[in-house]
């Protein structure tokens, strides 16, 4: 086909153009770009490096939008148990559960006592204990006590998450005047979600 004649070079101008008319107009063919961008969670701990005697918030694995918190427990002789609140803010996240699986109170095959709920918005209440006749566990290093889970639901630049109201970590010894656990003096320390 010759396209010395100029009706013929005129068309195929015109077929040309049009086809990249199209392609331009259609967006060459990319993804489209509809709906919202995910969110991505990311947790940063207050102390990264806990020393002994210390409950702490550390970060665990992200999937997502949803991200785990890890509760460790660093350096601490006859660990029994711990009741804690943490809290958050519920408009940023949503807890979804704690989960235990990894628990050094499992250890040896003991069957623990593990229990949390978020009473009210924004504040999770949670006990994780060794049950008599169990002894405590002598954690070393950092272990995981629990990991509480999230999904981010907005961006924020830091919203703090924390230890509050009444904390306590039992030893498996019991003080015989009270017949209570004797308490262990534990620093406690939190951290940041960040949520792009």
């Amino acid at each position: 086909m010759s396209t010395r004649n100029p009706r013929v070079r005129l068309v195929l101008v015109t077929v040309v153009t049009a086809l990249y008319a199209v392609s331009v107009s259609c967006g060459g063919g990319g993804g489209g770009g509809g709906g919202p961008k995910p969110l991505v969670p990311t947790f940063t701990p207050s102390n990264a490096s806990p020393g002994a005697d210390t409950v702490s918030m550390q970060a665990g694995t992200v999937s997502g939008e949803t991200f785990n918190v890890d509760i460790r427990v660093t350096d601490t002789n006859a660990f029994f148990g711990a009741a804690f609140s943490v809290t958050f803010d519920p408009a940023v996240l949503r807890y979804n559960g704690m989960g235990d699986a990894a628990s050094f109170l499992r250890d040896n095959g003991a069957v623990p006592y593990f229990q949390a709920s978020q009473s009210p918005a924004g504040t999770i209440v949670a006990v994780a204990t060794r049950k008599n006749p169990d002894p405590g566990v002598d954690v070393t290093g950092t272990r995981t006590l629990v990991q509480l889970s999230f999904t981010a639901l907005k961006t924020s630049a830091g919203s703090p998450m924390a230890f509050s109201g009444s904390l306590e970590v039992c030893s498996d010894a019991i003080d015989p005047q009270t017949n209570q656990c004797v308490p262990i003096t534990v620093t406690w320390s939190g951290g940041t979600a960040r949520v792009n």
